[in-house]
């Protein structure tokens, strides 16, 4: 569903847009092309004219996506509105409301026979589950992610959780593009690992008396994302990136890069990884990180493979 103030954040980005290439004319003028360079200038730009920040994942997950059905928090719209020269964002959406512009709802030229066609097979299935479930004892459960700085739903970071059975991995059931996770239950207490892209991988137990769902807050994996975000941007400062990279791994550290599909793999110690990390031609670029280990403090196994696209 289309969210109510998405048309004034879209004109928002049009906005960023102008603002922005007032000083960098060679930008693409359409933000969903930015990327690399031209965002970390955006991101310094940004920091000098307003004092905010928001981080690259941020920006693909917001100002690059076209998902309608949520806007970011008011706090960062009152951000990027200071950032175009308003007050507000409240001040921005008066504005755009006084020059005529409003969300328009979605029609549906759906007639009430196919509707009911549409749904019926929906309302049988519901009812179905839910006296199987009434028979078996079983609840459906739903928990929702969250990401612990932002307080904004983990959606696309491939989020799956492994429900523990007898103390060992059961089943697998991956989140949907809301971030949440849809289980049925039969016992009451029950423990599962949480893993997905950039963020830290963990063991929960969850009570669900008296409940019909919950929010989890999972903390980012800073070191995976630091990593991911040097793959992908280009950067002259390579000593720089060097001590970066020597800080957050170990001396006995082992990297695994897994070729796609799974069709090969080959291994780094952490010179070796941080030679070919830091080097002009380096092939080691658009890397997502499958897997972080940890011992005191820093990286000491990972596993890491190439995206094609960015």
């Amino acid at each position: 569903m289309r969210h109510p103030e998405r048309v004034y954040f879209d004109e928002l980005k049009n906005q960023i847009v102008a603002c922005f290439r007032e000083r960098n004319a060679d930008c693409p003028d359409d933000i969903s092309e930015w990327k690399g360079k031209v965002i970390e200038s955006f991101q310094e730009d940004l920091q000098e004219k307003v004092k905010g920040r928001i981080s690259t994942r941020w920006f693909y997950d917001h100002l690059k996506s076209d998902k309608e059905d949520r806007i970011p928090r008011v706090d960062i719209l009152n951000l990027l509105s200071e950032y175009c020269g308003f007050d507000s964002w409240e001040a921005f959406i008066k504005l755009k409301k006084a020059e005529g512009i409003k969300d328009k709802p979605v029609k549906t030229k759906l007639g009430i026979k196919r509707i009911i066609k549409f749904l019926l097979p929906i309302l049988v299935v519901s009812i179905v589950v839910m006296i199987a479930m009434m028979m078996t004892g079983k609840t459906e459960y739903k928990i929702s992610f969250i990401d612990s700085d932002f307080g904004m739903p983990i959606a696309n970071r491939n989020l799956e959780i492994t429900v523990l059975e007898d103390g060992r991995g059961g089943r697998i059931v991956k989140a949907d593009s809301n971030g949440c996770v849809n289980l049925i239950l039969k016992d009451e207490e029950f423990r599962f690992i949480v893993s997905a892209d950039y963020y830290k991988t963990d063991t929960l137990e969850i009570n669900t008396r008296d409940k019909e769902g919950e929010e989890v807050t999972l903390k980012i994996d800073d070191y995976s994302m630091l990593i991911h975000q040097l793959s992908v941007t280009e950067s002259e400062g390579w000593e720089r990136r060097r001590d970066q990279l020597d800080q957050m791994i170990q001396e006995s550290a082992v990297i695994f890069f897994v070729t796609e599909d799974n069709q090969g793999i080959e291994m780094y110690n952490k010179d070796e990884f941080i030679d070919r990390m830091t080097m002009p031609i380096s092939a080691l670029k658009n890397l997502r990180i499958l897997q972080t280990e940890y011992k005191d403090g820093k990286i000491s196994k990972m596993r890491i493979t190439q995206e094609n696209d960015q």
